[in-house]
């Protein structure tokens, strides 16, 4: 189980691949060549969540520590999923840091939290169903589909991961003013503008750009829906 990292307003997860070479608790204020003045003194216990300061870079921080999932995420226990998704290679570390809740920033001002900010990945939760996309670029609302060989949808709930069609990766993104956001070209997935409230968001990946069997078709169990909670993650790789 990992621990909870907190920086400066942020909250962040990073998935090391190798555990500690000594416990938590063998980690003591002066034996540890990272530890710093600054850090509150609690940093390394093993009994509560692990707190960073404003000038400690995560990657800097003990070999092997991995945060705990969000317990105010929709995501919950599902981030090394996830993460494992996210990985190009088994040797690749990734940091996901939350950048927009929907019931918290509000429906209409998604593309305000999350354009121009690099690669991101959104997670969703409808119909009792927990689902999304990733894409390796900067959103933004250009209102043009854009090409992205890395982006790909996927269903924690299900436990399978759609990559994009490489004949049709020229689709993979889509964003205009009024915060209508898509994946895919006709409607793999589509989120509407005030899309808390509207019930015509739209998952049907049949014959779209992230193909997909017959029981993946619909990543919210149907066609048009509702959706009770989005969050976006900037995803950092090294």
């Amino acid at each position: 189980m990992g621990n909870k990292v907190k920086s400066a307003n942020v909250d962040e997860f990073i998935t090391p691949e190798k555990e500690p070479e000594q416990p938590l608790k063998d980690i003591k204020k002066g034996k540890d060549p990272q530890y710093n003045k600054d850090k509150k003194e609690d940093i390394y216990s093993e009994k509560s969540s692990i707190s960073i300061s404003k000038n400690l870079n995560v990657r800097d921080s003990p070999a092997g520590i991995k945060t705990q999932q969000f317990k105010h995420s929709i995501a919950g226990g599902n981030f090394n999923k996830l993460t494992e998704w996210l990985k190009k290679t088994n040797n690749e570390n990734i940091i996901l840091t939350k950048i927009y809740t929907a019931t918290n920033d509000g429906d209409t001002k998604l593309h305000t939290f999350i354009d121009n900010k690099g690669p991101t990945v959104m997670v969703i939760s409808a119909n009792g169903r927990l689902f999304g996309g990733y894409t390796s670029l900067s959103w933004n609302t250009n209102g043009a589909f854009r090409t992205d060989r890395e982006a790909f949808l996927f269903s924690i709930t299900d436990n399978y991961k759609l990559p994009i069609d490489q004949g049709k990766n020229y689709w993979a993104i889509y964003a205009v003013n009024g915060n209508y956001t898509y994946f895919g070209y006709p409607s793999d997935l589509i989120i509407q503008n005030k899309f808390l409230t509207a019930s015509n968001n739209t998952s049907d990946n049949k014959s779209g750009t992230y193909p997909s069997n017959s029981s993946q078709v619909f990543l919210a169990g149907q066609k048009l829906f509702k959706i009770d909670e989005l969050e976006v993650f900037t995803v950092e790789k090294f």
